[in-house]
């Protein structure tokens, strides 16, 4: 279902619905097409008004960076309620410490002389967003007033479905408060820093996964079944705490994604391809991309400062058949096992393989690789230490924002 219409008072209002174009590879569509964003809504948007809406409302989760010209090159939208990059938009001193990154609502003035608002609430559900708008006869934009409101003690639960909810909170709760292990140094992934750097978070997560297939047995000639394990930065989704003990609820919320593992056999120049693909389209906007790669038992020097597709001015993996592992340079015609997980292996993030790489799989998820790992080695102390360098980064620039007989209606999101 694309779009649907409500009647208001009398007044057809349409809502639209759009994901970033990024789903393609950042998750596993099987069969479904995801269509490019802005042509999309331009031609459900025409659907709607050729229906007699008069009032469109689009829902996204394509982010506050692109937000921005959906609104302006989709001249049917009213109103986007935003999402997928967490941004906290408000007027005034906000009622806490977060960090506003815009007005609420960020206004776009297009060339037609129309309006369109952009509104999203954070992350969490830590806001409740509203938004009072203003409609003229012809359902244009003309004035607006609202901003978030936290959650928090001064509103009731509804007793109903806190009944109803109530079996299946205790057994979540129970066994989120599950011990796990414990940590000496925090472990860094929030605001998506795993995806502009080496982050210790990952570094731990790419070192369970080698040691998971180091500690196998292995031919006599060899210490290890694989080289290096490769981790994309989209794995981790927030930090885990210096703490004296790390809980199941700790974990799951930092790596809420499943994966299984797989051991991939390729050749140096296809190795070195997947590292260039992890920079081809670095940036450090609001909305880092989660295909850059976090490893265990390679080094690797990135210049970002090269073209995309010559980035990788270094790249070292340890050796497998020798007493003493040390790193070596990666040579185009040598043969490398590497573990990944099946998310990589199957395009997740972009990610391309030749048909003549070959992927193994035990069947094992990467949860039951990294919590005996945690429990075996905590406290953690994970550094980073120079297995990710990154030359000529870029300087960081603001997200451009522009804020500059009738129909009233209030948006709770």
């Amino acid at each position: 279902l694309s779009s649907h219409i409500f009647c208001v008072d009398g007044v057809k209002v349409g809502v639209l619905g759009a994901v970033t174009e990024e789903t393609r590879y950042i998750a596993s569509p099987g069969r479904v097409q995801i269509e490019d964003v802005i042509p999309a809504l331009k031609r459900e948007g025409q659907k709607l008004k050729k229906q007699g809406v008069k009032i469109i409302v689009a829902i996204t989760h394509t982010g506050y960076d692109v937000d921005p010209k959906i609104v302006k090159e989709v001249k049917t939208l009213d109103i986007l309620v935003g999402g997928h990059t967490n941004t906290f938009l408000y007027n005034g001193t906000p009622p806490t410490n977060d960090k506003v990154e815009g007005d609420y609502p960020t206004v776009v003035e297009r060339d037609d002389g129309s309006t369109g608002l952009i509104v999203q609430d954070f992350w969490f559900a830590k806001y409740l967003g509203f938004i009072q708008v203003t409609f003229d006869s012809q359902g244009k934009v003309k004035s607006w007033t609202g901003n978030p409101m936290p959650v928090n003690h001064t509103y009731q639960e509804d007793e109903g479905m806190k009944n109803v909810l109530a079996p299946y909170r205790q057994i979540v709760e129970e066994a989120g408060r599950r011990p796990i292990g414990s940590s000496k140094v925090l472990l860094s992934a929030d605001n998506k820093t795993c995806r502009l750097g080496e982050c210790n978070m990952l570094n731990m997560v790419a070192d369970a996964f080698f040691a998971y297939y180091a500690d196998q047995s292995s031919p006599d000639d060899t210490w290890s079944n694989v080289a290096a394990a490769v981790v994309n930065s989209g794995f981790a989704r927030s930090s885990l705490p210096k703490s004296d003990q790390l809980t199941m609820f700790n974990i799951m919320r930092a790596l809420p994604y499943e994966s299984s593992l797989v051991v991939l056999t390729l050749n140096g120049k296809q190795l070195r391809g997947m590292f260039e693909h992890g920079v081809a389209q670095f940036t450090i906007t609001s909305d880092p991309r989660g295909e850059f790669l976090q490893v265990s038992g390679m080094k690797v020097v990135i210049d970002l400062g090269k073209e995309s597709g010559n980035r990788v001015v270094s790249l070292q993996i340890l050796c497998t058949k020798c007493l003493v592992p040390i790193y070596e340079d990666v040579k185009d015609d040598a043969t490398y096992r590497i573990v990944s997980t099946t998310y990589m292996a199957n395009g997740g993030d972009g990610f391309e393989f030749d048909e003549d790489v070959k992927k193994e799989t035990q069947g094992v998820v990467d949860s039951e690789v990294y919590l005996p790992y945690i429990q075996k080695i905590s406290p953690l102390k994970t550094a980073v230490e120079g297995r990710v360098t990154l030359l000529n980064f870029p300087n960081s620039t603001s997200l451009s924002r522009r804020s500059d007989e009738n129909w009233k209606y209030e948006i709770w999101v």
